[in-house]
């Protein structure tokens, strides 16, 4: 619109006149700053592994090499070195680690100079949150038949422990690309930083007097609740037969696993410390549980011992004992877990019934 003759126009605001000046000296100052120092290194430094060794085996965890972004995936390398007559049994991390969700876990092509003997894996994690964490340690099963008299059975299962992994998440931000300018005589620059850094703070203190806002204080969201022992073993025996490792002739690696399913959904349903105990331990603890049936007990007595000759001797089950494995341990885990079921109900249907009983009373008494 055209104003009527003899009208001024009305002037900028002294609000909008403070903000176009800022705009303007943060320019001046982005201008200025952008400039290329010849300098300037890359100070970029490779992450160094955490390593831990027990006898005959060492590992290494190899933390990313880039910066670790909340919900982005990112792979830690574990790499185990032992030297030939010791079996090791790779660790079978679960969904979660810490407060890390397991995405994936692969084997990588790795080679070793004879003797040694070495394996690789790259285990994808995800954390969802920014802030200082650590991957928690690994159980690492392995024995040593070397020199050891007798057979193969008088050997002793050992375990190595990997080191916990401290790593920092950040927050997921955009990538910013860097501003470019025609490069300006370092004395000019040095007058031009001085008033720009001058102006600039007397124009951000007026403004952020006036209109910063009142701080608020940040919510944390609750972490998931964690899958519950009977749903997570039936996913891990899905994942185990999944690999195809019976087919595919990795007998001792298939009984590894299913050991440890089973003991870690003891472990979870009934809070029982049973994965880092040896079998003679688990076996010995299991005696005066009241929590286990005797039938359970023997149960799993059976199972431990079917289990050892293969995991620790080197011993070639049948298909019936593979097949009797197989059957043991996901009966074991239905039958416990309907049996615990069934104590829920029949403690939530007490509780009803002192609950009616006691009202009943109530109204008698009124």
């Amino acid at each position: 619109m055209i104003a009527p003759i003899g009208h001024q126009p009305s002037r900028l605001s002294p609000r909008i006149a403070r903000w176009f000046a800022l705009a303007i000296v943060f320019a001046g100052a982005s201008h200025l700053y952008a400039q290329p120092n010849e300098n300037d290194a890359d100070t970029t430094t490779q992450p160094k592994p955490v390593v831990a060794q027990s006898g005959p085996v060492r590992v290494e965890v190899i933390p990313p090499s880039a910066p670790i972004v909340a919900g982005d995936p990112f792979d830690i390398i574990l790499r185990i070195e032992t030297v030939q007559g010791v079996q090791v049994a790779p660790p079978q991390p679960s969904d979660i680690l810490g407060v890390f969700e397991v995405v994936e876990v692969k084997r990588n092509d790795t080679d070793c100079p004879p003797p040694a003997a070495c394996l690789e894996l790259a285990i994808t994690l995800v954390a969802h949150f920014p802030g200082d964490y650590a991957v928690p340690s690994m159980p690492i099963p392995f024995y040593d038949d070397r020199n050891i008299p007798g057979s193969a059975q008088d050997a002793v299962a050992q375990q190595l422990n990997t080191p916990a992994l401290p790593l920092q998440v950040e927050e997921g931000l955009a990538d910013v690309r860097g501003p470019v300018s025609m490069a300006i005589p370092i004395e000019w620059r040095i007058v031009g930083y001085v008033a720009l850094g001058i102006v600039g703070l007397v124009l951000l203190g007026s403004l952020a007097w006036r209109y910063w806002p009142a701080k608020k204080e940040a919510v944390t969201p609750p972490a998931p609740p964690p899958l519950p022992a009977y749903e997570w073993a039936l996913r891990e025996f899905r994942r185990l037969d999944n690999d195809h490792l019976i087919a595919a002739g990795r007998i001792k690696e298939y009984y590894f696993g299913v050991n440890a399913i089973l003991r870690g959904y003891i472990e979870r349903e009934f809070g029982f410390n049973a994965g880092e105990q040896t079998s003679e331990e688990f076996v010995r603890s299991l005696q005066h549980d009241p929590r286990f049936s005797e039938t359970q007990r023997e149960l799993l007595r059976a199972f431990i011992d079917a289990c050892d000759p293969v995991k620790y001797a080197a011993q070639i089950p049948s298909e019936d004992e593979i097949s009797w494995v197989q059957k043991t341990a996901r009966e074991f885990v239905e039958r416990t877990h309907a049996a615990r079921e069934a104590e829920r109900r029949s403690a939530q249907q007490r509780a009803l019934a002192e609950d009616a009983a006691t009202h009943d009373r109530r109204e008698v008494h009124a």
